[in-house]
């Protein structure tokens, strides 16, 4: 059932977030750094959105109109996590929102866009 929260999104609106399958633990231990009193985190995904040239304007409107949006992580297709993302930049572009972020102390911060890297994959879009 539905109350009046079925919508059609705008001719210039698409996109009203994000999800991806992502079924490693690293989630938890954010949670758990948040809980100790840090307001902000860096997260990262390996790969940009699809269509990111259309996708990527339309989530920068999102946050400037409502502030932020959601990033929901799916597992076993299944939403299992979601992060309010309220800022988001390109890997090839970090070095332009590293120093407003750095002031922000987020947890996980690193200067270098190269440090967000797991041994087999490296970050393409940074939130």
């Amino acid at each position: 059932m539905t109350e009046k929260q079925i919508q059609k999104f705008p001719d210039n609106q698409k996109v009203g977030g994000l999800i991806a399958r992502d079924t490693t633990a690293w989630k938890e231990e954010l949670i758990e750094e948040l809980e100790d009193g840090y307001k902000y985190a860096i997260i990262w995904w390996h790969r940009k959105p699809n269509k990111n040239w259309e996708t990527i304007p339309q989530l920068e409107n999102l946050i400037k109109t409502q502030g932020y949006f959601y990033f929901y992580y799916v597992e076993r297709n299944q939403a299992t996590y979601r992060a309010k993302i309220i800022d988001l930049v390109l890997a090839e572009h970090y070095e332009n929102k590293m120093p407003v972020w750095k002031e922000k102390d987020p947890v996980w911060f690193n200067e270098n866009s190269n440090e967000y890297k797991t041994e087999k994959i490296r970050a393409a879009i940074l939130f």
